[in-house]
């Protein structure tokens, strides 16, 4: 295995415990060493509770008044003056990850029952009443059936939507900026008192059910099977992010003006007059209600950051893109996060090649069906191809000897797949099995209820453009499959 190098996803701006400087974190983070005192820290975030961010403002009152004196001049109209009155204000969203899964219905050509001949015409506007007669004679003498393809895709999907009542002029959404800008945790001693935070009153069961019902929407335009969308949300986590804006009003003789400025950009995003009702929104930011919006923050969960250390005797261990960390000093098993899945239980199958790459594998056992599934625990970018090895492996570990695995090993590969992620994909391909079937049941999505997890290391060898097991041959995955070389 080596040092973790690379991390894709939005950065979380956090302090080393050990020296106190500053960290960046990004969305796939679990270990990482400080680039101050050299320290590697383990970073895990509760499961059963949203994290809340903030983002920081980099405009200040100066800066927010000279956009706004900016726009004016350029519309030729007085500057602001002194008769103005500026509100600042965090505005909460939700942030939804997950895994999007797709499932597509390719309507295919028409064939002839009797000999499966494919019945095709190049046809014009003139001759399309012709040749519609004549396919109908042909329909009728001969049943014709088509022969349909079902393409299955895995997805990172992540979304933002507004999680508080709406002011107007506010964004419902930020977009893809939630995918780059850095986020700061956000606890007690990050608030700052000269803004407004407003309440969150929309919960995440909502939320929820707004995403998968509009997932389902965009499933029965797009799906050749009609109404009914088959595609599905799984592992849906959600965290909030506190968004800085301004808002300033002023009064230019008889015409009022309202401004609503990106507190992060400086851009204006909403010139109007306000309103009644806009007046009325607007009264509320500072009262009761709006500053004690952040009292529920007992609600959300909080990154832990501590030193990466053994759990058994308290050996420093590496920073390794992995979730399993196997102590040097004790070949005590650690767990990068915490999981009630895993039980801590490790093996190896003990036939292959010592000098085989050692790749893992979830194992895990459904108490619903009592099926056992395997699962691999390193990213395969193709769906389709995890899958099928998935079932390859299932089918064939049960006859495999296997020991428990007691030392360090340079060939065993990176476990980049978490317990509950192993569980999502299980689920997943439990599903595609019911909405491809002819019966598709969908209003019993597959959901697994697993025993505890264990882990298993099986040895594969690279022959031409594939990866074999050792043991016995008949299990093989492709080379390409893998984003990254596997030795890790």
């Amino acid at each position: 295995m080596k040092p973790q190098i690379k991390r894709a996803g939005y950065f979380i701006g956090v302090t080393c415990p050990g020296c106190g400087g500053g960290l960046e974190l990004q969305s796939d983070f679990r270990t990482i060493e400080c680039e101050h005192c050299s320290s590697v820290l383990r970073i895990s975030a509760p499961t059963d509770q949203p994290l809340a961010y903030y983002i920081k403002p980099s405009h200040d009152k100066r800066a927010v008044r000279f956009q706004v004196d900016r726009y004016l001049k350029k519309n030729h109209r007085k500057l602001t003056g002194s008769q103005y009155k500026l509100e600042r204000l965090f505005f909460p969203y939700w942030k939804m990850d997950g895994i999007t899964l797709k499932i597509r219905t390719e309507r295919g050509k028409l064939h002839q029952a009797s000999d499966q001949n494919i019945l095709t015409a190049q046809i014009d506007y003139a001759g399309l009443f012709q040749f519609g007669r004549a396919l109908g004679k042909t329909l009728t003498s001969t049943p014709a059936v088509t022969e349909d393809k079902i393409n299955v895709k895995l997805g990172r999907h992540s979304s933002t939507i507004s999680a508080g009542t709406i002011l107007p002029g506010l964004p419902h959404s930020l977009g893809m900026r939630a995918e780059y800008i850095k986020l700061y945790p956000l606890a007690d001693e990050e608030i700052n008192k000269k803004f407004t935070y407003l309440p969150i009153s929309l919960d995440w069961a909502e939320v929820s059910e707004i995403l998968n019902k509009s997932i389902g929407m965009r499933a029965a335009l797009f799906d050749a099977n009609g109404p009914g969308g088959r595609d599905r949300v799984f592992g849906l986590k959600g965290s909030i992010i506190y968004f800085p804006y301004f808002i300033l009003q002023m009064a230019d003789r008889d015409e009022q003006s309202r401004f609503v400025i990106d507190a992060l950009s400086g851009r204006i995003v909403h010139v109007g007059s306000p309103t009644e009702s806009d007046q009325s929104a607007d009264n509320r930011l500072g009262s009761e209600e709006s500053v004690t919006g952040l009292a529920g923050m007992s609600g959300f969960g909080k990154l832990d950051i501590s030193l990466h250390r053994c759990s058994n005797c308290g050996e420093n261990l590496p920073a390794l893109a992995s979730f399993i960390n196997i102590c040097h000093n004790c070949q005590r098993v650690n767990l990068v996060g915490a999981s009630d899945l895993f039980s801590g239980e490790v093996k190896v199958a003990g036939d292959g090649n010592q000098d085989d790459p050692l790749f893992p594998f979830w194992t895990i056992a459904d108490r619903t069906t009592n099926e056992t599934i395997l699962i691999p625990a390193f990213e395969i970018s193709n769906f389709e191809v995890m899958r099928r090895l998935a079932r390859k492996v299932s089918a064939v570990v049960p006859e495999i000897s296997c020991v428990n695995l007691t030392n360090n090993n340079d060939q065993l590969q990176a476990v980049t797949v978490d317990p509950e992620k192993a569980v999502q994909l299980a689920e997943i391909m439990r599903y595609c099995q019911k909405a491809v079937s002819d019966k598709p049941d969908l209003a019993s999505p597959g959901k697994l209820i697993p025993e505890m997890m264990s882990l298993i290391y099986l040895p594969f060898h690279l022959r031409n453009y594939f990866y074999v097991d050792s043991i016995n041959g008949s299990i093989t995955f492709e080379k390409s499959a893998v984003p990254t070389s596997p030795r890790s």
